[in-house]
């Protein structure tokens, strides 16, 4: 009994064994480690859609609304009478300043006669100098003051004429501030006024990145995956005391189906000196203290197959696809370019497929891949 159970063991453990040395390597996909001495660190920036021409529209003079003929979401035309202020105030003051200069006028006629009659009578010798220097003392003082009216009335008819806000553009309203029979001063804000057309974004930079860009640079935005070709319009010279930021305003050729308020990103790069290489982010496997796995694949030969090797690293940048990785894996080493599962030091491999090895960072959902422009 006691041989039998022992013959059944061996047979067993015999079994075992064949099984194990039976097993087919694990096909893997490599790419070979390419270190670098610097990289290109990617940064994102969000900023917003907005038309190129919006302005809140205010009236010259102060008074009482008399009547907003227009609301949030309504379009306008170039001209349009947004809004009204009460001219009974300003007409009265007109029709005042008229008749002071209609008696103005008149006055300066009559002063104008003297001082013709007073030379006449100083060529006969019926008048002093005297007198036709007060004469034409007084012509003068009388023509000034018409002058001085006349400009008056002008103005008060411009007031007039202000007391209508007319559209600048065509465009739609976007803001309302006020209502009728609101008293406002001069320059209160009474509608905000979108533009039809050109749409640009804009997007705060910190000062360094800012001070990289220059006017008619072009640049490439993205807006849910979708690549829009822009070139810089405008750049603040001012830094704001609170993010330390400047507003870069970015033209948009084509916005199509885009609408004022939507959120774009824009994409900038910036070196960095530190020796490492680009990995898929599928090679990698998280470790301990921070620190990540790579496997490498030690060959036999020169054969496809080998054993798994275990290295960490360092992540230093990191991307939607790759990151960017320090550690002691050496130069030209395969490494397994998919881990979805841990391998076992050791463990038997075999090289299906090798890859190119990455070596900078992709733009935004591929984009690098349709040949866009980099920032």
């Amino acid at each position: 009994m006691a041989l039998c159970l022992g013959m059944g063991i061996a047979y067993f453990t015999s079994s075992q064994d064949s099984a194990v040395i039976e097993v087919e390597p694990l096909p893997v996909a490599v790419f070979p480690v390419h270190y670098q001495e610097t990289y290109q660190q990617r940064r994102l920036y969000s900023g917003r859609v907005l038309p190129a021409q919006r302005t809140d529209l205010a009236f010259r003079i102060g008074g009482r609304i008399d009547r907003v003929t227009v609301d949030v979401g309504d379009r306008v035309g170039r001209g349009d009478v947004l809004a009204r202020v009460d001219t009974s105030p300003f007409l009265t003051a007109t029709r005042a300043l008229e008749a002071q200069l209609h008696e103005a006028q008149a006055e300066a006629t009559r002063a104008t006669r003297f001082f013709d009659r007073t030379k006449t009578l100083e060529a006969r010798g019926f008048a002093t100098t005297q007198e036709v220097d007060n004469a034409l003392a007084g012509r003068d003082a009388s023509l000034q003051r018409v002058e001085s009216l006349a400009r008056q009335v002008e103005a008060a008819q411009e007031d007039l004429a202000d007391a209508s806000l007319l559209a600048p553009f065509d465009g739609t309203i976007v803001e309302r501030y006020v209502d009728e029979g609101t008293v406002i001063d001069a320059g209160r804000p009474i509608v905000r006024v979108s533009g039809e057309g050109r749409l640009e974004a804009e997007i705060d930079l910190p000062s360094a990145q800012a001070s990289r860009l220059f006017r008619g640079q072009d640049l490439v935005l993205v807006h849910d995956g979708v690549p829009l070709d822009g070139t810089v319009t405008g750049i603040s010279r001012d830094i704001d005391p609170l993010t330390r930021s400047q507003t870069v305003r970015i033209g948009l050729q084509d916005h199509m189906g885009l609408l004022p308020g939507a959120l774009v990103r824009l994409e900038l790069f910036e070196t960095r000196a530190a020796r490492g290489f680009w990995v898929p982010l599928g090679a990698l496997q998280e470790s301990y203290r921070g620190l990540w796995s790579l496997y490498a694949v030690d060959r036999k030969g020169e054969g496809a197959e080998g054993r798994i090797a275990r290295y960490d690293v360092e992540i230093l940048s990191i991307t939607e696809d790759r990151a960017y990785v320090t550690g002691t894996p050496t130069d030209g080493q395969s490494i397994v370019s998919d881990a979805p599962f841990r391998f076992v030091p050791g463990q038997s491999v075999k090289i299906v497929r090798e890859e190119t090895a990455p070596t900078r960072p992709t733009l935004l959902s591929g984009l690098a891949d349709r040949g866009l422009r980099r920032p």
